[in-house]
């Protein structure tokens, strides 16, 4: 919170203040960019070097465009990335936060022209040493506190693979969808699993971490679907079904599963997002939107009437109980977690709960996202 001048602002150092006024008073002891670049502007380098002789320098090395230059010959420095005026956001957060008051909303512009942009971050915060002596964390650190603090801090640092995810999830209404369905049930997410593949089980959904943040954005669609499946206590039961009807209804489930992901990856790579790692390509995108769009002309046409809606929604449970189930026997698909195909995955898994004793361990118990068998 802002302070009225004259009193001593929440969060601020008391040392930190001192240090400051001491420097304005005695610019010998203490030098600053200002003063530098000043006696670059009237004198040269060389100037600055000899008063320099015998001081204390605020500055880790010379890199601001004010101090080095920017045409050849006249510095030493290295330009900060492309992008925002790095110096002036410095010098505007140095100015809101020097002194007896802080300046809230002159830091939060000066951070949000970064866009949590890591290297942006980073070529603002190495420009802002350089001008100070301190780091931008710190400063943020002592003279925020409370909720400011918090924002102040969120702009400085880049967002999650969590955030990120979610961000391409809520770009399509299947991604919302999943979303809600995380939410509304207290599925618990590992966003950065360091094991095989992306896969649900027992209510928790696992996404490796080495897949790119669209790809897992597609498979949480996926899994999202299972996940729903059994906390509303509709997964099929192997101890209660045979053989073949547990392997039916685990592949129905997968099937709607990847309608659901096609559904939320069609848009992303409409909008040219790379789809890689979300076990789609977008080649079976088409294959189904294709099918899909069939369907509804073969709909509308036996049935003129009929909304586009309701015939959208007949075409979708008809090229899913069709076309997509298929890819699950046929070899289309292949576990994440395998590869093999889903007949023997999920065989394996009724096996584990049927055979004999003596069967050697490790049989599979998960809902593992497909991927391509290339």
């Amino acid at each position: 919170m802002r302070e009225s001048k004259g009193t001593q602002p929440a969060g601020k150092s008391a040392g930190g203040v001192r240090e400051r006024a001491a420097a304005r008073k005695n610019p010998g002891q203490l030098v600053g960019s200002e003063l530098v670049a000043r006696l670059q502007a009237d004198a040269g380098n060389r100037a600055v070097a000899a008063m320099m002789d015998g001081t204390v320098q605020r500055h880790v090395s010379p890199t601001l465009d004010a101090e080095v230059g920017t045409e050849p010959g006249t510095g030493t420095g290295t330009p900060a990335p492309a992008g925002p005026d790095y110096a002036a956001l410095a010098k505007q957060i140095q100015n809101a936060i020097e002194g007896l008051g802080t300046n809230e909303a002159a830091v939060y512009s000066a951070l949000r022209q970064c866009g949590r942009d890591a290297t942006k971050i980073a070529a603002l915060s190495a420009v802002y040493v350089t001008l100070t002596g301190r780091t931008l964390e710190a400063d943020i650190r002592g003279d925020f506190s409370g909720d400011e603090l918090k924002l102040a801090l969120s702009l400085i640092t880049p967002p999650s693979r969590q955030e990120l995810i979610e961000t391409q999830m809520r770009s399509t209404d299947s991604g919302k969808w999943a979303l809600e369905v995380i939410a509304n049930n207290s599925i618990t997410v590992d966003w950065e699993y360091t094991g095989t593949g992306s896969f649900h089980q027992g209510g928790k959904i696992f996404l490796n971490k080495t897949t790119p943040v669209v790809g897992s954005a597609i498979a949480m669609m996926h899994e999202a679907q299972h996940a729903l499946t059994f906390k509303s206590g509709k997964a099929a039961d192997a101890a209660k079904l045979t053989r073949a009807a547990f392997v039916t209804a685990k592949i129905a489930d997968e099937a709607e599963a990847v309608v659901r992901a096609i559904e939320g990856a069609g848009p992303m790579a409409k909008a040219g997002a790379d789809i890689a790692g979300s076990g789609l390509t977008a080649g079976l995108i088409k294959q189904y939107q294709d099918a899909h769009a069939a369907e509804v002309k073969k709909l509308k046409d036996a049935d003129p009437a009929l909304s586009d809606a309701v015939a959208a929604a007949k075409a979708r449970t008809t090229i899913r109980d069709g076309k997509v189930t298929n890819w699950f026997h046929d070899g289309t698909f292949v576990t994440s977690t395998g590869p093999i195909t889903y007949s023997e995955h999920y065989g394996k898994i009724w096996d584990g709960v049927h055979v004999a004793p003596t069967t050697p361990a490790g049989l599979p118990t998960t809902n593992p996202s497909p991927v391509i068998n290339a």
